[in-house]
């Protein structure tokens, strides 16, 4: 699935935990800021627990599937520099080539990508088997029949991600308790969750036009967390795929406020 063909070919150590990764790259390179491989499938497949894999702003179509664990963050421009990271003006978007768009039996935190589900193609986002973070994403168009956004296994941590336009936005299974999912914006959906974990997982989530129920009825567990609210959060420019959110947002600052600020 996306696997490039000089994955199993080159002998590669990754430099400094790092793997980089770019359009214009070449999977023959040695992985580095000034030679970046080209497929996030074929770092997957080179990285060593612990990895960080850095992508660069442009389309990924692939299907992937981890091998160990370590950090997925897109969002860089060509430098991969930390100080140029910009999640908006730089995204990094993988697009849906198979049913699963990324499955995870390692422990993979993703920071910072768009997961463009193609409507009919993906029937799940993120399928992930063990303990992670999702932060920073925008998950979309992850809309086949009864699809999944993202399939929660373990106990997780989902905040500040965006879910648009998908069938179930979140899928917890019993083996989710103890996870935490809060300050997302959740709108346009068939449905916000499906929660079959325990309530009170959820918290300060933003709901809007989720066109049959935040909670699906279906579910064991149903009731809303603390904090939670419905309201337009004002994206910038749907048509133009650009959801941020305006200055006037209700969902601007009415995260946790635990939280740092």
């Amino acid at each position: 699935m996306g696997v490039s063909p000089f994955s199993s070919i080159f002998a590669f150590t990754t430099s400094g935990g790092v793997v980089c990764v770019s359009t214009t790259g070449n999977d023959a390179n040695p992985g580095i800021a000034s030679e970046p491989l080209k497929n996030i499938q074929t770092a997957f497949t080179r990285m060593v627990a612990g990895d960080t894999v850095k992508v660069a702003m442009g389309t990924y179509a692939e299907g992937l599937v981890t091998s160990a664990a370590g950090y997925l963050r897109g969002g860089y421009s060509g430098s991969f520099s930390e100080a140029e990271r910009n999640i908006f003006s730089s995204a990094t978007k993988i697009q849906a080539v198979s049913s699963t768009m990324l499955y995870d039996n390692f422990g993979l935190n993703v920071d910072g990508c768009v997961f463009d589900g193609g409507t009919s193609v993906a029937s799940i986002g993120l399928d992930l088997r063990k303990s992670v973070t999702i932060s920073h994403n925008v998950f979309k168009n992850v809309r086949a029949t009864s699809a999944n956004a993202v399939i929660l296994n373990l106990p997780s941590v989902i905040v500040n991600n965006t879910f648009y336009t998908c069938y179930y936005a979140l899928w917890l299974n019993s083996g989710a308790v103890g996870s935490t999912i809060k300050n997302n914006v959740i709108t346009h959906n068939t449905f916000g969750f499906y929660n079959m974990a325990a309530d009170g997982l959820t918290s300060y989530n933003c709901f809007f036009s989720n066109s049959l129920a935040n909670y699906s009825s279906g579910a064991p567990y149903r009731a809303s967390g603390v904090g939670e609210f419905t309201a337009d959060p004002k994206y910038r420019n749907v048509p133009a795929s650009d959801l941020r959110l305006y200055e006037t947002s209700p969902a601007i600052d009415a995260g946790d406020p635990a939280d740092p600020a």
